[in-house]
């Protein structure tokens, strides 16, 4: 490859990120970042790097998988650039998960190199942690309709709920705006009448209460009775003092019980 068209590239610089961004934004960063890795222009490849990062972030639009490769791809060489070995592993393993062919050639990847090393951590571990999505159109690495959310690897995730919102997370903790999303709504207990047919539990109560009391008129009749029979005045009094008590407890709870029973007509459910 000759230098010229490298430099020609590289003197119009990354794209200015700006929300909203477009896809068309974000594939010109992205070719600048390449462009300026393969000169080894390493100003340049970080400048790009931090335009595509804000891309990311301002995506107006879905991002097709092929390209969120080239997203995974751009960040592991990034995190070998900064000598982040993690950030290198969860970018390569955000590549595996949309382009399980691709590998890094021993010129882009040496053996012994940070990225080589990286590189083979990412493939014998895919990292397969994953949380669940709350219902919503979310869209994880291009594909819609997702469920779960990896959070042990790279992943580009958004979600259209009438705005498009868009994250890249690099398999540490999620930004905070997306963390708030993935809380479940909180539970709203409403107080509700209770159910069942209190108009019939009103009703037997009455009829037990005036059937009680209708027991102590009859025994207070029986004890008039019998103080009537009896020659004794001592215990004719006796007897006549615990016949009106009996009486007039019957009565009381007999005009109780029929309180009930209107309760049960008035309130009227059976």
């Amino acid at each position: 490859m000759t230098l010229a068209p490298v430099l020609l590239l590289l003197a119009s610089g990354p794209g200015h990120a700006a929300c909203p961004a477009s896809t068309a934004a974000l594939s010109a960063d992205l070719a600048t970042a390449e462009t300026a890795h393969l000169a080894w222009a390493w100003e340049e490849f970080d400048a790009a790097v931090a335009a595509v990062r804000l891309d990311l972030g301002c995506l107006a639009e879905p991002i097709a998988t092929p390209e969120v490769a080239t997203v995974h791809r751009l960040f592991a060489l990034a995190g070998a650039r900064a000598r982040d070995e993690a950030g290198a592993v969860a970018a390569f393993r955000g590549l595996l998960a949309v382009d399980p062919a691709w590998a890094p050639d021993l010129e882009l990847a040496p053996q012994g190199s940070l990225l080589r090393q990286a590189w083979e951590q990412a493939r014998g571990s895919l990292g397969d942690r994953v949380r669940p999505l709350p219902a919503g159109a979310w869209i994880v690495d291009g594909e819609a309709g997702a469920t779960v959310l990896p959070t042990a690897r790279a992943a580009l995730v958004q979600l259209d709920d009438g705005t498009l919102h868009s994250w890249y997370l690099d398999g540490r903790d999620l930004p905070p705006d997306l963390e708030e999303r993935l809380r479940p709504p909180p539970i709203v207990r409403t107080t509700e009448p209770r159910p069942g047919h209190p108009s019939r539990a009103l009703l037997a109560s009455g009829l037990a209460v005036a059937a009680v009391g209708a027991g102590g008129l009859l025994a207070g009749e029986a004890l008039q009775a019998e103080m009537m029979d009896t020659a004794r005045r001592a215990r004719a009094e006796t007897l006549f003092h615990a016949g009106v008590a009996a009486s007039i407890g019957g009565l009381g709870l007999g005009v109780a019980g029929c309180g009930l029973v209107v309760g049960a007509m008035v309130v009227g459910r059976w």
